[in-house]
């Protein structure tokens, strides 16, 4: 790998927050790991050092795919894939697969999670973040100009997948999980990268409204099927957390 700093495409706070998981999970032994949208291979570089600094060899557990590999310079191997397509049968299984900003640009993003379900060993661990157009900003963004915080007019050209206007799911917190639970994952904990200044003075200055609208959310799912409600029990207090209204970034650790 050349001297020059490997470009990142998430923000230092999700960047950290992930590494940080990651070694967490490191602590009985190296695990193999695959980086779903790797880009550039930054994320992928933070944790061959973490094996390096352990005695291991990165090249022998790490991995990453991509649908453009042209500016990728980590020092482990990577293999072109486009993620709108199904996951290789047989592939696997690995210990931990990460996906940082890469998910709110799929065209089939419940599939892509039944998929990596399947690819995981058992025990293994899923972390994966995206944009949260739940949080305030993002809705007074909706509410004014029709369109979320990072989801803008949406492109068509394969060439702009990777940029913002690749955004094509604001999906909400609750709806990431429906994904979840459809792919077969029993355990989430939501994490936040950090707290924006502007969505939690949103979030307080309307909070006497969020409280009744919440209330009254739960009244109507109650009422509308106490099973429905009862499979979205585990999210539903993550809809209006204040963490979730002021979050720039949801990170997702799942099991």
């Amino acid at each position: 790998m050349a001297d020059e700093p490997i470009k990142k495409a998430s923000g230092q706070p999700t960047n950290d927050l992930v590494l940080a998981l990651v070694a967490e999970a490191l602590a009985d032994g190296p695990k193999r790991i695959l980086d779903l949208g790797c880009g550039a291979g930054y994320t992928l570089e933070l944790i061959a050092a973490l094996y390096r600094a352990r005695g291991w060899d990165p090249a022998a557990y790490l991995s990453g795919v991509d649908i453009d590999l042209s500016g990728y310079r980590a020092s482990v191997p990577s293999a072109p894939m486009d993620l709108n397509e199904p996951l290789p049968q047989g592939w696997g299984p690995f210990d931990i697969v990460l996906s940082i900003e890469v998910l709110e640009h799929s065209r089939r993003p419940y599939m892509l999670l039944a998929d990596i379900r399947r690819i995981l060993a058992p025990g293994g661990r899923f972390i994966f973040s995206v944009p949260n157009p739940g949080n305030m900003s993002s809705r007074w963004k909706y509410f004014l100009y029709g369109h979320h915080h990072m989801f803008y007019g949406p492109s068509d050209r394969p060439q702009d997948a990777g940029r913002l206007c690749g955004h094509i799911n604001p999906l909400a917190v609750h709806y990431w999980d429906y994904g979840l639970r459809y792919a077969g994952f029993a355990e989430v904990d939501y994490r936040i990268d950090r707290r924006k200044k502007s969505a939690a003075a949103l979030a307080v200055l309307f909070w006497p409204l969020i409280a009744l609208g919440t209330a009254l959310m739960h009244r109507h799912q109650r009422r509308y099927s106490a099973e429905v409600y009862a499979q979205n029990r585990r999210v539903l207090a993550r809809v209006n957390h204040f963490d979730t209204l002021a979050g720039r970034t949801l990170i997702f650790l799942c099991r």
